[in-house]
């Protein structure tokens, strides 16, 4: 596409391509295991199509903007920084960060403008992070579970609301006839993530002022939130007059017809927008504003959507493209500078991508007897969703029933990415747990003390303690934040980064006193075999 720039563009081009071919390879398998970014393989296609759609405009490459320049090196920086310190959201975000800052840097702010529209769409193929998906889910669940039973009511069912628990009760005293548990995957993060990137391309093909555009695409939130509501409630509709096969049909089948109606509605308040954009037939459109839009801004859209050639654009930019005076180092150099940063972050990403490849193998937990007690344990397991969203290495989940019917549940998860080592918190709520209190605590664990959080939860009358921390065998804490710097540490030293997040719960429907005690002598009994099998899993 540089014309101008001859063999050095040409390298620039095909560099910058490798080095986002092998980003989008590391995404690729989070877009296969995570169902809410199902849609991202498709767009790259369209920001490619929506580049060559502008193509004219992307002729001269002459620049050598310094705001560009310190874009694209603090770019690349990041972007073998978010490798080494296994970041998984900054890894693409800071491909795309230098994408931007080598076309301001060699095409001006003409160019950048240009581009700014695709590249604002691949930001949606960017995985959020898991802090901030676990801050939302629960939200989420809880929100759509009050307006499904809003909507169940008004239909006129029999609705009773426990959390996230929805149930069809026409007989206080009888138990209900269909219940449904509004699980994190039907929290309406997946249709939100979808209908943001639809929105976002509505929004970027209509002609109206940015703060309309910016309006239409933040539309989108409560559309999906309407939309997961109104599934839910069409799922207790099916369950309540036809039964649970009828209702999981209608589960597994609705929402691309939710997220086509969602789309509709997007579509009806852009006709509503132009119409304020065009307000009468006899005032020209481009009196309203809407041909005034500054390409500046990734909402602007194309200015000439009935010229996809460009031939427009090219006569534009020919025009308005002033002559460029010679000499300046950075202008000299700006192929040279482009084309080393491009190898510095190519090689650097790929340089830290070696703990990846310098796992623990197979699951070193799996082994583990760990009896506590003579008390029978039952294995557990991790749901397929879980598994796909926290990707583990190792995970040891027991259940241990005593004489009482009282029980203690333990488990371990452990990884070598960052992701898999988790907060529990939004786990226990998302099951309808209500914190009662909380507390920092420690534990002594094999003539260590081992900092711990302990809570005291409650569920339809139950009571459970929940005490967790996170550790590497070796050191732990109870703060997740803090865990993760202490393993970002470990990567840039070129150590093995290997966690765990280890919970134990423990039924408190006596005395919450003899709960902790029971606790406290779990973590003393078992606890010391699973820290040793960490500790050789990482070394």
């Amino acid at each position: 596409m540089p014309s101008v720039a001859g063999w050095p563009g040409a390298v620039t081009l095909a560099l910058l391509a490798a080095l986002l071919a092998a980003t989008g390879a590391d995404l690729w398998r989070v877009w296969m295991g995570d169902a809410s970014l199902g849609h991202a393989p498709l767009l790259p296609l369209v920001a490619a199509w929506i580049v060559w759609q502008r193509r004219a405009r992307l002729r001269e490459w002459t620049e050598a903007a310094p705001a560009g320049a310190s874009l694209a090196a603090l770019s690349g920086l990041l972007h073998v920084g978010a490798y080494w310190a296994d970041v998984e959201f900054l890894k693409p975000l800071s491909a795309i960060g230098l994408a931007a800052g080598l076309c301001w840097f060699l095409g001006g702010r003409r160019s950048l403008a240009t581009c700014a529209g695709a590249l604002g769409l691949l930001l949606f193929t960017i995985p959020w992070p898991t802090t901030l998906i676990g801050r939302l889910q629960l939200p989420l669940q809880l929100m759509s579970t009050a307006l499904a039973a809003v909507f169940a009511r008004t239909c006129g069912l029999p609705v009773h609301r426990d959390g996230v628990t929805l149930s069809i009760v026409p007989d206080p005293t009888r138990p209900p006839t269909y219940v449904i548990l509004v699980a994190q995957e039907c929290s309406g993060l997946t249709s939100l993530l979808v209908l943001l990137a639809l929105g976002y391309l509505i929004a970027y093909y209509t002609p109206a002022r940015w703060w309309k555009r910016a309006a239409l695409f933040a539309a989108t939130v409560p559309l999906a939130l309407l939309a997961n509501a109104l599934r839910l409630t069409f799922i207790l509709i099916a369950g309540a007059a036809h039964g649970a096969a009828t209702a999981q049909w209608v589960h597994d089948h609705e929402q691309p017809v939710l997220i086509f109606a969602c789309a509709l509605g997007l579509m009806c308040l852009r006709a509503l927008l132009l119409r304020t954009e065009c307000p009468s037939p006899d005032v020209p459109h481009h009196a309203a504003g809407a041909a005034k839009v500054p390409d500046e801004s990734p909402l602007s859209g194309p200015s000439h959507l009935t010229d996809p050639g460009g031939a427009a654009d090219a006569a534009d930019a020919k025009a308005q493209t002033p002559p460029q005076a010679p000499g300046g180092l950075l202008r000299r150099l700006r192929w040279a500078f482009a084309i080393g940063l491009l190898l510095f972050a190519f090689g650097g990403s790929a340089y830290a991508r070696r703990p990846e490849s310098d796992v623990a193998g197979a699951d070193f937990l799996a082994p583990l007897r760990v009896p506590y007690r003579s008390w029978p344990s039952q294995t557990l397991a991790l749901t397929e969703g879980e598994r796909s969203m926290l990707e583990p290495d190792a995970q040891l989940m027991r259940r241990y029933t005593g004489p009482g019917g009282d029980t203690v549940e333990l488990a371990v998860i452990a990884g070598h990415r960052k992701k898999t080592v988790h907060t529990p918190d939004y786990c226990l709520a998302g099951g309808g747990w209500d914190t009662l209190s909380q507390r920092d605590v420690e534990l002594s664990i094999g003539g260590r003390r081992m900092p711990a959080t302990q809570a005291l939860l409650l569920r339809n009358g139950d009571r459970m303690l929940a005490t967790y921390f996170f550790t590497d065998g070796e050191s732990s804490t109870r703060n997740l934040p803090q865990f993760q710097i202490h393993q970002i540490v470990r990567r840039l030293a070129g150590r093995r980064t290997l966690g765990a997040m280890v919970r134990i719960l423990v039924s408190a429907r006596g005395d919450a006193g003899e709960a902790q005690r029971r606790s406290d002598d779990f973590a003393r009994t078992v606890l010391p075999e699973v820290f040793k099998a960490l500790s050789r899993a990482a070394q």
